[in-house]
């Protein structure tokens, strides 16, 4: 074996080497920085967020004033919503969810009662039961689900939606302007919320929703 014999290394060289090492870090970081600069918040690195954060920043892309990040936001938040907890509970959401549109009582009810009791605080859990509830023309039922969706996300447009669409096939008005409002609030871009407001605010008792 052949030994190499390295001479010693003086302080000025130390100092060149770590100046280098200094420069490129710092060009890492000016690159890693434009890298991201065009990527909407809550797509930047796992490590940059708390779960809490990350669905705060969410929000603010929401309700504020870019139409396109906006509906970026929302098609995010449902993300984040069916996943917070794990990818098994969402597949049985998605199913149940798929039997409520084919109008598959049975399977829904199975699936989603089911889930619900499960996971009593996962919010997407029990609004697919008030989905359900208010397929099957059980509006009192849907409206207390969304009630219970809002306590544990005050900002959840979709349930503020439903409870907007409960309450005007209730007849009670007061409330499904309440609850449009406060959908619009949350996501102010979204043309349907604008729709059903302003039909609630005509008061027209044959209201189609």
């Amino acid at each position: 074996m052949r030994w190499v014999f390295h001479r010693p290394v003086s302080f000025w060289e130390c100092v060149r080497w770590w100046l280098y090492a200094l420069v490129v870090s710092v060009l890492a970081a000016a690159h890693y920085r434009v890298e991201f600069r065009d990527r909407v918040p809550w797509e930047r690195p796992w490590f940059w967020w708390r779960e809490a954060d990350r669905e705060e920043a969410m929000y603010r892309a929401l309700m504020g004033n870019d139409p396109v990040l906006a509906q970026r936001a929302a098609a995010a938040l449902w993300e984040h919503w069916f996943s917070e907890r794990g990818a098994a509970a969402r597949e049985q959401l998605e199913t149940g969810l798929a039997a409520v549109r084919a109008g598959d009582w049975e399977i829904a009810e199975q699936v989603l009662v089911e889930l619900m009791n499960e996971h009593p605080d996962w919010a997407e859990a029990i609004n697919g039961v008030a989905m359900l509830r208010y397929r099957q023309r059980r509006y009192a039922e849907s409206a207390a689900l969304c009630r219970r969706v809002l306590e544990l996300k005050p900002r959840h447009f979709g349930a503020w939606s439903g409870l907007a669409h409960c309450a005007i096939h209730q007849g009670d008005w007061a409330l499904a302007r309440f609850a449009c409002r406060q959908a619009m609030r949350v996501q102010p871009h979204e043309a349907e919320h604008r729709r059903v407001l302003h039909l609630v605010e005509l008061h027209i008792p044959a209201l189609d929703v």
